[in-house]
């Protein structure tokens, strides 16, 4: 008789901890080569991958190329440039995009005053760590990656240091951790989450922006950046799952302003946001441009027919597609700890 191979024990829940865990898919990597199998938490929503090993080096080459890596990194640059010439650069942070409004959202809600000590988990290029000591805060960017910490040192001034942000001595005498898109990166987010709250004062919040799986419809299959980048997609439940485990109580941003001020809609992974970024050497692959359609007479009329049925037909694919209410594309959260 052919022995029977033993059942893969199912992966538990980055969030929410169960092993209520349902493969929903498979996807490509950041770098070329190996593909990750997808979960679903059948308890929270929230989505993972595995495997979930980063391989080394990653970070470094990503700072390193990140004006060439379209599908994010690319606009962190524009920002890292932009920053210097706003008059109120928080203000401008908090213009471009829902997850800066929703920080400053959080931070009015913290009541963290000026003058008061703001660490930057994972601060990258450095532009929300300038932005807060420009209106007054006295913060300060830690970063694993010396790529990125030296870019930032370079371009911004002397406010950015490498190291572990949950590190005691970071966040000595903080009164707020904010962690920008990074908990969805890390390979084992309770243990970053249970290191801050040993280590803040009671009187602090942790502020973290992350992709917000719940702004998608059940169908929809990791919507966020490649693995190992990112390694989880976080639903709102598998936050506040996540928080209560850790220690703290949730309070989520509320975007129902930032949503009626403007036409916001849900993004949505196009073809190159699938491709792999880097080869197996952790070169960036080079996109070819795409080719120019040749403009036929029939081409120019069936797009002039499109263009006037976008105008005149019916509203309801683009009413449906917009984002109302409390959510967006980005969830904030400030984590209040618990007694």
């Amino acid at each position: 008789m052919t022995p029977v191979a033993p059942e893969l024990e199912t992966p538990s829940c980055p969030a929410c901890g169960t092993r209520a865990a349902r493969r929903v898919g498979c996807v490509g990597g950041y770098v070329r080569g190996p593909t990750f199998d997808v979960f679903e938490c059948t308890s929270c929503r929230s989505q993972f991958v595995t495997p979930r090993e980063v391989p080394s080096g990653l970070y470094d080459a990503i700072y390193a190329n990140a004006s060439v890596i379209d599908g994010g990194y690319d606009r962190y640059v524009r920002y890292a440039e932009g920053i210097r010439g706003q008059d109120r650069p928080l203000d401008w942070l908090a213009s471009q995009e829902d997850m800066y409004w929703g920080v400053r959202r959080a931070l009015d809600a913290a009541g963290i005053r000026t003058g008061e000590r703001i660490v930057e988990a994972g601060s990258g290029l450095g532009y929300l760590t300038y932005a807060l000591h420009a209106a007054g805060y006295a913060a300060h960017g830690v970063d694993l990656s010396h790529v990125a910490v030296e870019a930032a040192t370079a371009r911004l001034g002397d406010l950015y240091s490498q190291g572990d942000a949950a590190d005691p001595l970071q966040l000595r005498d903080a009164r707020g951790v904010i962690a920008m898109e990074l908990i969805e990166h890390l390979h084992d987010p309770e243990s970053f989450l249970t290191g801050l709250r040993r280590a803040l004062p009671s009187n602090a919040s942790v502020i973290v922006s992350t992709p917000n799986r719940d702004a998608y419809p059940d169908a929809v299959t990791w919507n966020t950046d490649l693995p190992p980048v990112h390694l989880q997609w976080f639903s709102e439940a598998g936050m506040a799952a996540l928080a209560r485990r850790c220690g703290f109580a949730a309070e989520f941003v509320d975007f129902s302003e930032w949503n009626t001020a403007g036409v916001h809609h849900r993004w949505i992974a196009g073809n190159a946001y699938r491709q792999p970024r880097f080869d197996e050497s952790l070169r960036p692959i080079r996109r070819e441009a795409a080719v120019a359609p040749r403009w036929t007479a029939a081409r120019i009329a069936a797009a002039i027919g499109r263009r006037v049925a976008r105008l005149c037909g019916p509203r309801q694919a683009h009413d449906e597609n917009r984002l109302t209410g409390r959510r967006s594309v980005a969830l904030v959260v400030r984590l209040v700890p618990l007694a």
